[in-house]
């Protein structure tokens, strides 16, 4: 939960035709363990001469699950169709994006191929600055909470969106702190939010978030930060060495963090478990 069961029944028919250039985003892969159903599901592709391709063998496929699609945008770089069931229906986007990423696409038995959550975190927290969707305020909470916090996020979004500062992100995600609750009801919940419950955290998450962007050593460049394994991390800069970590850069379809000290703590890690094994790989 909560994907629907329409949505599980769609995603089943079409989780064979995603690929690493071709993958599910948005709301309906960040929410697919909380509490916030997405009324649609954004399939992408990373390049515009793949979008047709891959919608048509997208409606092939719901068309063989039994499925009906009706067919409202379609053009160079979006299409839009309501696929349904009986009386239930999903709305679903395909479109064209940037290729430009922190990681590369994972792949997963639900939707086939998935944004990874940091860029999915990236994307929703400047998606966020630029338009006024609830749902999106829903959605960075659960990001803080499961994948990484604001500063962070802040921090990395700005090296994807050049001419944005972490701590210009953070200003203007604050002013969204307005929500009404006739907003947040709006939305389709499992259970009740509160509007100043939101409203509250927000603003203390983004005090939270410039406290600890001003608190980043002026050698780091923007980007994603990650520790001695490679992992995506929010460091202290107040209690550890700002030498145990290092800034990840996004690239075409992604990279895993690589450096001499990273491949270090991936051999370390091996030969332990292998001792743990008691198996001999000869290192």
């Amino acid at each position: 939960m909560p994907l629907t069961d329409l949505q599980k029944r769609i995603l089943r028919a079409v989780a064979a035709n995603r690929d690493p250039e071709n993958y599910v985003a948005g709301g309906a892969v960040l929410n697919v363990d909380t509490d916030r159903f997405s009324d649609d599901i954004d399939f992408f592709s990373d390049r515009k001469e793949d979008l047709d391709r891959v919608a048509d063998w997208d409606e092939k496929s719901l068309r063989q699950a039994g499925l009906s699609i009706k067919w409202h945008r379609r053009n160079d770089t979006f299409r839009r169709a309501l696929v349904g069931a009986d009386r239930d229906s999903t709305r679903i986007d395909w479109s064209f994006d940037s290729d430009y990423r922190f990681f590369p696409t994972e792949k997963d038995e639900i939707f086939g191929y998935r944004l990874h959550p940091v860029d999915q975190a990236t994307n929703k927290i400047i998606a966020a600055i630029d338009r006024s969707e609830t749902r999106d305020i829903l959605d960075l909470k659960t990001i803080s909470e499961s994948i990484l916090p604001l500063g962070p996020v802040a921090w990395a979004a700005a090296e994807k969106s050049p001419g944005r500062s972490p701590d210009m992100i953070i200003q203007e995600l604050r002013r969204k702190a307005a929500l009404r609750q006739e907003q947040i009801d709006e939305e389709n919940l499992v259970r009740k939010v509160d509007a100043g419950d939101l409203n509250n955290w927000l603003r203390e998450d983004c005090d939270r978030a410039q406290k600890w962007i001003g608190s980043v050593p002026p050698q780091f460049d923007f980007g994603l930060f990650v520790g001695p394994r490679g992992t995506p991390c929010a460091p202290d800069f107040g209690s550890v060495d700002p030498g145990n970590y290092r800034v990840h850069s996004g690239a075409r379809t992604g990279a895993w963090p690589t450096s001499p000290e990273i491949s270090s703590e991936m051999i370390k890690t091996s030969v332990a478990k292998n001792d743990d094994d008691g198996t001999d790989h000869g290192f």
